[in-house]
């Protein structure tokens, strides 16, 4: 395949137009398979309709008109979406947009019933791109964020036990503590019923990981312990959401009202 940067990005500035291009090749064959995969996989359950994708610069298109690139954070902005949407039906003009699964914590905002908020200087990963991209953004902190001594102080994230181990009460290898494991052995996490009962967790296996690694270490209780890396996670987020609501919006982040997704929001 040829990409050529006017087709892909034509406007000026060749160091962002050049990142981009070369971005968007170099996630062409993958992302083509996956779509293909998806599609053929839809066909065979019996779904004649077309197939659209979400696009992190706004609304959808079908698989022919839609670039790799547009596809980089497009799940956390259709949840932007999706927010506004509900807040429409509620009538809630200000809203902050939480999304925390197994590695990272997504967030986005609607203010003033608008979603349209986008970023000023977009940057996927390290790299300036000319994509126009609906405000959002990401941190290292989820369910799989792994809880760690350094120095005689804990840590939790930005590592991850991502879904494979995953965490220790998964009971697929795993033997470091996560966000995940501290919220099972406080009682946030019915281990009979997660995921509506088709993942049995252990908490045995929970309550070892972070016994040994957090809480003797620092010489405190397994509860504990669970306590302060759930107390760690919550300030990271806590902050970063303040933060950023505050910069992004020029209002007060008490006036918004906080919608909580993904696996791990709801318990946060």
């Amino acid at each position: 395949p040829v990409f050529l940067s006017h087709e892909v990005s034509p406007q000026m500035g060749e160091y962002r137009r050049s990142l981009t291009t070369i971005i968007d090749a170099y996630l062409r064959v993958n992302t083509e398979e996956h779509i293909l995969e998806i599609s053929n996989d839809l066909l065979e359950m019996g779904y004649e309709k077309p197939l659209f994708l979400a696009k992190c610069t706004g609304g959808i298109s079908s698989i022919s008109r839609t670039r790799p690139i547009h596809l980089l954070g497009s799940g956390p902005v259709a949840g932007v979406f999706g927010a506004r949407a509900l807040a429409a039906a509620y009538n809630l003009p200000n809203v902050l947009l939480t999304d925390m699964g197994g590695t990272s914590f997504d967030a986005g905002l609607v203010v003033e019933a608008r979603d349209r908020l986008y970023e000023s200087d977009p940057v996927f990963d390290r790299w300036r791109v000319q994509v126009p991209v609906i405000a959002h953004w990401s941190i290292g902190a989820g369910g799989g964020s792994i809880a760690y001594i350094e120095d005689n102080r804990l840590h939790v994230g930005p590592r991850s036990a991502r879904s494979r181990p995953g965490p220790a009460c998964y009971g697929k290898g795993g033997i470091e503590p996560t966000v995940t494991d501290a919220d099972l052995v406080l009682g946030f996490i019915d281990p009979e019923y997660f995921l509506g009962g088709r993942v049995r967790l252990d908490a045995q296996l929970a309550n070892d990981a972070v016994r040994k690694r957090v809480a003797e270490p620092l010489g405190m209780s397994v509860d504990e312990a669970a306590w302060h890396i759930r107390h760690q996670i919550d300030g990271i987020m806590g902050q970063e959401l303040y933060m950023r609501t505050a910069l992004n919006s020029g209002t007060d982040p008490k006036e918004f009202t906080a919608f909580a997704v993904g696996g791990a929001g709801p318990a946060h």
